[in-house]
């Protein structure tokens, strides 16, 4: 297979490349296909991308279909009209997608979902939206200068995970074995089946034990 690098504006049917590597304005129309991809600048997909090991993207990407991939790294905004599947998932920055399915998540900025699926899950200084969360593993952090009230919201309709440990949210519903939460949660029902350390200042209306 050959490889792919552009430089500058250009429109592309799509196809099938070993690498593929785009810096600056580029709308691609047709599905494309590769092993590694690195994208700078500005870029627009309106059939699948599905890179087979590395998505590596800087900048402002609309997706109007689905994005496969083992690993893709985020620095910037995307925009996902479909759903997103890989392995891993990183992102600085912003990310609006239908769905991510993914082992490992890490997002640091904000996030809007209809629904996430992780094994291990963690949100670092953020403006969250999900409606629906499945994973195993969920950590949610603020940074120590960031305050729920301010700079940083998290708003998810319903959970369900082994385990939780979060700082600050505002949920309906939150089903978990193991549940840790402080003082800035807001949460109107929790059943649990093992353990739940709730700060004195967190909002709880109703809490189950299994």
């Amino acid at each position: 297979m050959k490889d792919l690098k552009i430089l500058g504006t250009r429109l592309l049917a799509g196809g099938v490349y070993k690498e593929v590597e785009i810096i600056g304005d580029c709308e691609v129309e047709g599905e494309l296909n590769c092993s590694y991809a690195n994208l700078v600048g500005n870029m627009q997909f309106d059939d699948k991308l599905i890179v087979n090991d590395n998505l590596s993207i800087i900048g402002n990407c609309v997706f109007n279909n689905y994005i496969e991939s083992y690993m893709i790294d985020i620095t910037g905004k995307l925009l996902c009209r479909g759903n997103i599947v890989c392995e891993n998932f990183l992102c600085n920055g912003s990310i609006n997608a239908f769905s991510i399915s993914a082992k490992n998540v890490n997002i640091c900025g904000s996030c809007r979902l209809n629904e996430l699926n992780a094994e291990e899950l963690l949100f670092e200084n953020h403006i969250i939206e999900i409606d629906k969360i499945y994973a195993r593993n969920i950590n949610i952090k603020l940074a120590e200068e960031i305050s729920f009230y301010n700079k940083s919201k998290i708003y998810v309709d319903y959970i369900e995970c082994d385990k939780i440990c979060v700082d600050a949210i505002k949920c309906n519903k939150l089903f978990a074995n193991d549940v840790i939460l402080g003082p800035n949660c807001e949460i109107e029902y929790i059943k649990y089946s093992n353990n739940i350390e709730v700060s004195p200042l967190a909002k709880v209306k109703e809490i189950v034990k299994l």
